[in-house]
């Protein structure tokens, strides 16, 4: 039935929300309502399938579990976040406890009743032609009891100070740096953009620092964030692969760099090609539906137009806005490294 149309129907399971996410040409729109109706309604939970998809896991997992990557993924998830059992690397044991029925049970949980849930249609259509594709396929899902609320899962970093340096054996040595800053801050705009600015100067001071003046690395990848739900916080990192007799001095050197552009702020040249860049993707971004249906969606949830809020907040960008968070997540002192190095023998080769 699908042969020849051109759509992607997805379900999806987040941290708070759950619900279904799907593109299809306008001309394959009413297929991809009838698909979303499937997925709600009479989802198809084959024994067969299942089994062969754990089978396929298992057989690669025993050699994916001995790769430097893994190890670093292990220890992120034990480290970061304090081994809680939500955050953990896919292990034998993990999959052993998976189970269909398992699954079953919680879909139906949360799919069986569309109570509150919010429907948001973005691209090439009128909304008068797909009103009645959506009474049709959206208005007959069951409506009955109240809409579930999230709760906080508890899924926090943890605070303070932590280093974790460990060795793996590995066929080419390298050393892998991960930096996590972690702080508890109200949410605005204006911090957004400027999270995004210290974002892009990290990237530039990380470029000519590690990468151009000592050689030790291809690149390093600085990123921030700022979360809302289920609390407001904001997560910066630095992420880099380097030689491992200059890992040291690197891990040094990108924690001087960020305590740097916290006491001085960024360079007048910084600061516009930081603001320059984001004014430059605002138009790219609101050239794809994806940048509209998330601008809706943090409409509905938070009641603020976010395409308005986020160009205002562009506007704003300062030096001081940009040394001021820098300053507020340092401030915190909510630092965790990971480091990993080649054991020994790997050295040796």
């Amino acid at each position: 039935m699908l042969t020849g149309k051109n759509l992607s129907v997805t379900p999806y399971f987040d941290q708070l929300e759950n619900g279904i996410n799907g593109n299809s040409t306008v001309k394959d729109f009413e297929t991809a309502l009838q698909l979303l109706y499937l997925f709600a309604m009479d989802p198809r939970f084959d024994p067969e399938e299942w089994h062969n998809s754990i089978d396929q896991i298992s057989a690669v997992l025993p050699n994916l579990v001995n790769q430097p990557n893994y190890k670093l993924q292990q220890q992120l998830y034990k480290t970061i976040y304090g081994g809680n059992a939500r955050k953990e690397a896919l292990s034998e044991e993990t999959l052993k406890r998976a189970s269909l029925e398992t699954v079953q049970k919680n879909w139906k949980r949360l799919f069986a009743d569309a109570a509150g849930a919010k429907l948001v249609i973005v691209g090439d259509v009128n909304p008068e032609s797909v009103k009645p594709l959506v009474e049709k396929y959206i208005g007959s899902l069951p409506k009955g009891r109240k809409a579930l609320k999230w709760v906080d899962p508890r899924e926090d970093i943890v605070k303070g100070k932590i280093e974790n340096v460990f060795e793996v054996d590995m066929q080419t040595p390298k050393s892998t740096v991960l930096q996590v800053y972690s702080a508890d801050l109200d949410y605005s705009y204006d911090k957004d953009a400027a999270m995004e600015a210290i974002s892009y100067i990290m990237d530039m001071r990380y470029t000519e620092s590690l990468r151009e003046e000592e050689g030790g690395t291809y690149g390093a990848s600085a990123s921030g964030n700022l979360v809302r739900r289920p609390k407001q916080t904001a997560v910066y990192e630095v992420y880099f692969d380097c030689k491992p007799a200059l890992c040291d001095r690197l891990r040094e050197l990108a924690i001087e760099g960020f305590r740097k552009l916290a006491d001085e702020g960024p360079t007048d040249e910084e600061l516009a090609a930081a603001k320059l860049n984001l004014q430059k993707n605002l138009p790219e971004s609101r050239q794809r539906n994806n940048w509209w249906l998330n601008s809706i969606e943090l409409y509905l949830t938070y009641g603020v137009d976010r395409d308005a809020a986020y160009e205002a907040a562009i506007g704003n960008l300062s030096a001081d806005s940009i040394k001021s968070l820098a300053k507020e997540i340092l401030s915190q002192e909510n630092f965790i490294e990971l480091v990993m190095k080649p054991a020994a023998t790997a050295e040796a080769e």
